[in-house]
């Protein structure tokens, strides 16, 4: 918290203390000789509680309901909301901030000369997104209450470093509060250090008096009576250690009786706690000492707490009595001189005008009737309600914004299209490839004309752009590069020449990009190439040399933005002539196969295109946000998304085409208004370590059909990709950083969970879980089916469920499952008369024939096929150690087994098939194409058997079980698991997701690639998928890009190994799943041991030593 933050937060608890003081006050006034004197005091309580509580409930009746400002516009809210906590700032399609939900605090924003952040919060009348109010320094605007469905509070806040007048303030108050705690401090050291040297009194009349009025406060505690003539007024002082400190003269000069009435008036004190009270306002003092309402409201709770004293002691004096021991306070008086200000000391007398006061409240004391009581009460229960209490924002309008999906341009008979671009008047223009026509479309895709162009390029697949004056220009590079501008009737306005190009004498031009600039400049991207840029006339300016390039687009400023790939996924801004790169990023998960983007001049951002969403990046690169996911709108699996275009309205067009019969489909993506009552919204988080496009499709449907809840992802994106074209090398870097990652946002998540944060809805994936469920972090999901009638376990492979329980609780769910096993080059096992039985084979069997299967076949020397793919090491510890019919770990009694003869023997056998020369060193574990490979590790799924011909080279594939210890026990992997945080707040609907989750319509999804744990969905998409595989061998002799000479021979082997599955599938009965923490250990010695540094023994050891030690913390 910075010394703003603090001093900000001292401000608004010392106006809405303030605003307390005052109503007590005058309520106090109005009730003055209704109340008793013991309700006068507890009244100041509120103002004690006001003061030290920064958060209380909200309520109607509040009194700063007044003093709070409420936007009363129509709110609108975009969701899912997704939080990239990479990038620190919160993206909701149109939502952008800086800010950490997970504490809910303050959060910059830069001063109001940088960029204004956008919300969506939009006026109700004009439906425009408004900048976001930044609030000013007014004490008046400093109790803004904040929707609880939104995961962050907007602040003005400065930076620390600025010279404003708040800053100052702020330097100024900490001045003071260190001024004023040091005067207090000295002030007590220096009484105490007298006290030390006062003397215990020890007068037996004195004594006996005292112990008597002990005896019928029924105190028992040792309260010292310490006597000393520096002493000018009797008082109690010490919180632990209490003593009464009277002058030598009192006692002398009052009798005992009137000494009776002193000892019970400081004994009452002790009796009551006041002195606790006490140094509470003094400390409250020291932290408002710039509020001198405060200060007058603690010197009048002061006097309260007198006048509630006196209370005390007369209730526990007879009648007669009264008027005593008033002329004691009287007389008292008389022999009080000088200043006598103690810290902390309740002093019986305190100014001679309230001495008086209190003397008539004496002699006019009567008994308490119960109406007083209850007057009291009520009066104490009002103010509470009143004032410890914030303000409640009313219900107001919220609307929630979804997008739905039009199908448009269905009779216009337009077969295939290429390309959309934006032009006036609501209209967009296309290219009809099978008629070689230009079209130009409503926006509600309805035909506005056909135009032939004069001596338009007659390719099916043309270059083309629009400029902001709506004039059209086309590249051709037949005979030779030329760009030839029309504009929208059909006539020619220019024929320009490109000179000096490297541009390619090609028809085809797919995969290229073109763009014009205000000036008219024109800018060519060849594919994978390069960029070119020309000026109006021809004339070339310079080359953009970017391998990899994807797409092009320019801004209103004529900034040009480039994506590609390069070693990983990027897309950047720079100035294009003078080669100022203003931002770049790269290796985003979002980013993965972006293929074409379109510039909005409205919202200012770029949108990018992958296979599955629009991506919204704002024009200084610091939010990216998923601003549309195709598939959960798109109601065809078969769609390829190609390009993408807005009109004024930004209402988003795309096209794309049917992967089944390669037709043309467009589609425009409305904005849907759904009408929520802000009362019943509830807000759902999900924590993951990596948003994939399952859980992105999942929350989309889930929410269009649940319009009251509202989805917060906080997406860490803690994973790093390997590429198919990386070295060995970069490989292990990438898996290094990809742990390191998922490592770190575990600590994060662990952090939150154990001080009761956390979303409610956790990806547990690698997440110590076991200890999350000992601590009973997590929902039992065992029971909440079983309560659920209309969760039907029998859609579900169940057995999947019973191996995940834990202490026959089950705490998480997989959304899918693989089995590891072999992918084997079933042709050239059979042609070499290789047999392996898979249900009886050991690991030496494999390793014998590994070495057998590597030969040269061609006799040059050199062998032409091995055994397996260059696999790293510790990867392939892992895909063995997960597959292990043996867990080394009994979690449930908190014992490790890695000493074993098993581990270490599986240490062994690692090293020896990672470093044995049947090893390809020229193709790693990352690569689609494995021919020269008979056998590759792999982790089995349904979708693996369609593409594994391609992925090995071979007609025939087979899949071999791995050796196993124990036939009866066959050991799974489980994928994108997730629990629910037993501290929800909304039980019912996180449930209701992760039910969904496991539905059909979920697990049908074609981005799920992993084995099904729905039933239904598995048998739906192996019909699916083999029914694309059946159509792709026959009709194109080809699969996943293996070609296929005998379609019936691919079929038989994908129905024999589908088979294989469905027969291991409900036999799956072990889930070996390591937590980060272990596997972390596991990862640094086996990295030892695959060094040469430890032995496999030494290797064992110290692993069963740091895993004991964190099984048992």
């Amino acid at each position: 918290m910075t010394l703003y933050s603090m001093f900000h937060t001292v401000l608004t608890m010392s106006f809405m203390g303030t605003i307390t003081a005052l109503v007590i006050l005058f309520f106090k006034k109005i009730f003055k000789r209704s109340i008793s004197p013991n309700w006068h005091y507890f009244i100041w309580i509120i103002l004690l509680l006001r003061l030290i509580i920064p958060y209380v409930p909200e309520s109607s009746f509040s009194i700063f309901n007044f003093f709070t400002h409420y936007n009363q516009a129509c709110q609108e809210i975009q969701s899912p909301v997704i939080h990239n906590k990479n990038y620190n700032s919160v993206s909701s399609n149109n939502i952008q901030s800086m800010v950490d939900s997970n504490n809910l605090e303050l959060f910059e924003i830069k001063s109001t000369n940088e960029e204004n952040l956008q919300t969506n919060f939009y006026d109700k009348h004009n439906n425009q997104n408004q900048y976001l109010h930044k609030e000013n320094f007014n004490i008046l605007n400093i109790v803004r209450n904040q929707n609880s469905y939104l995961p962050f509070k907007y602040k003005n806040v400065p930076r620390a470093n600025s010279k404003n007048l708040p800053h100052i303030l702020g330097i100024i108050w900490i001045i003071g509060v260190f001024v004023s705690s040091s005067y207090i401090i000295l002030l007590q050291i220096s009484f105490n250090l007298k006290i030390r040297k006062f003397h215990r009194c020890t007068k037996e009349n004195t004594l006996s008096n005292y112990y008597r009025c002990k005896s019928q406060m029924k105190i028992k505690k040792k309260v010292p009576l310490i006597v000393d003539s520096k002493i000018k007024t009797p008082s109690l002082i010490g919180v632990f250690n209490p003593k009464i400190l009277i002058s030598p003269n009192y006692i002398d000069l009052l009798t005992d009786e009137e000494l009776k009435f002193v000892f019970m008036h400081e004994l009452a004190h002790y009796k009551r706690k006041d002195i606790i009270i006490r140094w509470v306002f003094i400390f409250l003092q020291i932290l408002h000492w710039f509020n001198p309402i405060l200060w007058f409201a603690f010197y009048k709770a002061r006097q309260d707490c007198e006048a509630a004293c006196d209370y005390y002691v007369l209730s526990c004096l007879k009648p007669h009595e009264y008027k005593k021991y008033g002329s004691t306070m009287i007389k008292m008086l008389d022999i009080f001189s000088g200043y006598n200000y103690i810290p902390g000391a309740t002093s019986m007398l305190d100014g001679k005008k309230f001495i008086i006061e209190r003397v008539k409240n004496i002699i006019n004391f009567k008994k308490p009737y119960v109406k007083w009581t209850l007057l009291g009460a009520a009066l104490f229960i009002a103010l509470t309600a009143f004032l410890l209490t914030n303000g409640k924002e009313p219900p107001k309008e919220v609307v929630k914004i979804k997008y739905t999906v039009e199908k448009l341009g269905e009779n216009l008979e337009l077969d295939s299209i290429k390309g959309l671009e934006s032009i006036s008047n609501e209209k967009f223009l296309t290219y009809d490839r099978k008629n070689h026509k230009f079209v130009i479309l409503n926006n509600d895709g309805t035909k506005d004309k056909s135009i032939n162009f004069e001596d338009s390029t007659e390719s099916t697949s043309p270059l083309f752009t629009v400029d902001s004056k709506n004039n059209l220009y086309v590249l051709s590079t037949i005979p030779s590069p030329r760009v030839h501008v029309f504009n929208l009737m059909g006539n020619k306005i220019a024929a320009i020449d490109l000179e000096d190009t490297d541009i390619a004498n090609v028809d085809n031009l797919y995969g290229w990009d073109l763009e014009v600039d205000s000036k008219g400049n024109i800018y060519v991207m060849t594919a994978d190439t390069n960029i070119q840029i020309f000026d109006s006339k021809g004339s070339k300016i310079k080359t953009i040399n970017k391998n990899g390039c994807l797409f092009i687009e320019l801004d209103e400023e004529d900034n040009l933005y480039i994506g590609g790939f390069n070693k990983n996924y990027y897309v950047l801004k720079q100035s294009p002539l003078n080669d100022n790169i203003l931002w770049k990023i790269e290796n985003d998960s979002k980013f993965v196969s972006i293929k074409s983007a379109a510039y909005s001049k409205q919202s200012k951002s770029l949108y990018v295109a992958n296979f599955n969403n629009i991506i919204n990046i704002s024009s200084d690169g610091k939010s990216i946000n998923t601003h549309l996911n195709i598939d959960s709108m798109v109601d065809n699996e078969s769609f390829i998304f190609e390009d993408l275009t807005f009109d004024s309205n930004e209402n988003i067009y795309f096209c794309g085409l049917d992967s089944t019969n390669y037709e043309s489909l467009l589609y425009k993506a409305n904005t849907n208004k759904i009408n929520v009552d802000s009362t019943n919204i509830k807000t759902i988080t999900i924590t993951v370590g990596y948003l994939d496009s399952v859980l992105e499709y999942a929350i989309n449907k889930f929410e269009n059909q649940h319009p009251d809840v509202i989805i917060n992802v906080e997406n860490y994106d803690a994973v790093s990709f390997v590429n198919t074209d990386m070295t060995y090398e970069e490989s292990l870097k990438a898996e290094e950083e990809g742990f390191k990652k998922e490592y770190d946002f575990i600590q994060k998540l662990n952090t939150q969970m154990l001080t009761g944060k956390g979303g409610d809805i956790i990806q547990v994936s690698s997440i110590p879980y076991r200890k999350y469920a000992d601590k009973g972090l997590l929902l039992d999901l065992k029971e909440l089916m079983s309560k659920d009638a209309s969760f039907d376990k029998n859609l579900y492979y169940t057995n999947i469920f019973d191996a995940m329980e834990y202490k026959d609780k089950l705490y998480t769910v997989p959304l899918t499952i693989y089995y590891s096993a072999f992918l084997a080059n079933e042709d050239f096992l059979n042609k070499h008369s290789f047999k392996i039985d898979d249900d009886n084979w050991t690991w030496k069997d494999f390793l014998d024939v590994s070495r057998k299967v590597t030969m040269d076949i061609d006799r040059d020397g050199k062998n032409d096929m091995y055994s397996m793919p260059t696999i790293i090491p510790e990867n392939l510890f892992n895909y063995l150690l997960s597959s292990n019919s043996k867990s080394f770990i009994d979690y449930e009694n908190k014992k490790a087994y890695f000493t074993s003869k098993e581990f270490i023997n599986l240490l062994k056998i690692c090293d020896a098939m990672s470093s044995g020369s049947f090893v390809n060193s020229d193709i790693t574990e990352a690569s689609m194409d494995n021919r020269g490979c008979v056998f590759v590790p792999y982790s089995i799924s349904d979708f693996t058997i369609f593409f594994s011909n391609s992925f090995l080279n071979t007609d025939k594939v087979a899949l071999y079980k791995y050796p196993n210890l124990d036939n009866d026990v066959t050991t799974f992997s489980a994928y994108n698991m997730y629990g629910i945080n037993s501290n929800t707040k909304h039980k019912e609907e996180a449930w209701e997701f992760i039910k969904f989750l496991l539905s059909e319509e979920v697990q049908s999804y074609k981005m799920l690639y992993g084995i099904p744990i729905n039933k239904n969905a598995r048998e739906n998409k192996i019909q699916h998928n083999f029914e694309e595989a059946k159509d792709s061998t026959e009709e194109f002799g080809n699969i996943y890009g293996y070609n296929v000479t005998e379609p019936l021979k691919i079929q038989n082997q994908f129905k024999n190994n589908i088979e294989k599955i469905n027969e291991i599938v409900p036999k799956l009965n072990n889930c070996n799943t390591y937590d980060i923490q272990i596997q972390k250990v596991l990862n640094e010695e086996i990295k030892n041991f695959f060094n040469g540094n430890k032995s496999a023994e030494e290797t064992a050891k110290i692993i069963q030593r740091k895993v004991e030690m964190y099984l048992n913390e």
